[in-house]
């Protein structure tokens, strides 16, 4: 049930047969190693800790990030999202998504001021 919940679906002989649609096949793997992990620590499968923790690592795998290959339209679908939402403002490690700069900040940086 605790994999059912995060998108997980293993069969009788522990095979793996569904894995989070976020994910590709090498980061739900590394996700389901995260989830193992938290188990083998000795943290309750039903304690909030613990599913903050896997989220927490099925959002950071599922994530853009820097080096990765994107299209035009998902990189400006991406933009509007996250600048039409007050609720995206941190990633999952808690950094800003994006942030502030004044116009004379911009300028100088393109020798403009």
């Amino acid at each position: 049930e605790l994999l059912r919940q995060f998108g997980y679906e293993l069969d009788d002989e522990a095979r793996l047969l569904q894995i989070p649609s976020e994910l590709d096949a090498a980061e739900a793997i590394q996700g389901l190693q995260a989830l193992a992990a938290q188990l083998l620590s000795g943290q309750r499968p039903d304690s909030s800790a613990m599913r903050d923790t896997v989220l927490h690592t099925i959002a950071c795998k599922a994530a853009i990030k820097a080096g990765d290959i994107t299209g035009m339209a998902e990189l400006e679908a991406l933009a509007r999202e996250v600048l039409s939402r007050e609720d995206i403002k941190y990633c999952p490690h808690g950094r800003p998504v994006c942030i502030w700069l004044p116009r004379a900040t911009i300028e100088r940086q393109f020798g403009r001021a």
